[in-house]
């Protein structure tokens, strides 16, 4: 299921429970436009509530999400769940005008208070969701801690047994760099 953007005035005194679901063909579409980094292994949740207090959109909940990612050091798939508290707020703003003065279009336009970015039409929880899985996914995935990585002389995956080729080089490619040095 795809989430549709929430208008701020959708959202009611008591606040609005949110329990969605992202499937994962509706993020490897998005994951084809935006070129990710990673493969959905699984649907992407977000749970919590959205309340409207005076002029902004607080949202408090957690997320939760299962992504396959290559390793960093042997290159081999693995999967890895993300998941934590999620926290952020939105403010109600005007429609930004153009040099004369004028609004450049009608309706509801959200201001992210932690980015600056704006929003026309309402609050679009599933790309928040894409954005903190992104924000959370390690810099340098490792498949685990111990990950011995591949052999830089025969490519072979040191995880899985030694290579034949003993990791040494008969002959090193710079040799005759290393005649200029000396």
């Amino acid at each position: 299921m795809t989430m549709k953007p929430i208008p701020p005035d959708s959202v009611p005194r008591g606040g609005l429970k949110i329990d969605r679901i992202l499937e994962p063909e509706w993020l490897r579409d998005r994951g084809q436009e935006r070129n990710l980094g990673f493969v959905p292994a699984g649907p992407f949740e977000i749970r919590g509530e959205l309340n409207r207090v005076n002029q902004e959109l607080v949202f408090a909940g957690r997320l939760k999400a299962t992504v396959r990612l290559a390793c960093g050091r042997c290159l081999e798939d693995f999967t890895i769940e993300v998941s934590g508290p999620l926290e952020a707020r939105w403010r109600i703003v005007a429609a930004p005008t153009d040099r004369s003065g004028r609004s450049e279009e009608e309706g509801p336009w959200l201001e992210d208070l932690e980015t600056g970015d704006l929003r026309q039409g309402g609050l679009d929880l599933a790309e928040y969701l894409l954005e903190q899985v992104i924000l959370n996914i390690p810099m340098a995935p490792l498949c685990r801690e111990d990950c011995r990585g591949i052999c830089p002389v025969c490519g072979a995956n040191r995880n899985s047994g030694l290579c034949q080729c003993g990791g040494e080089r008969k002959e090193s490619p710079f040799k005759d760099l290393k005649k200029l040095i000396k």
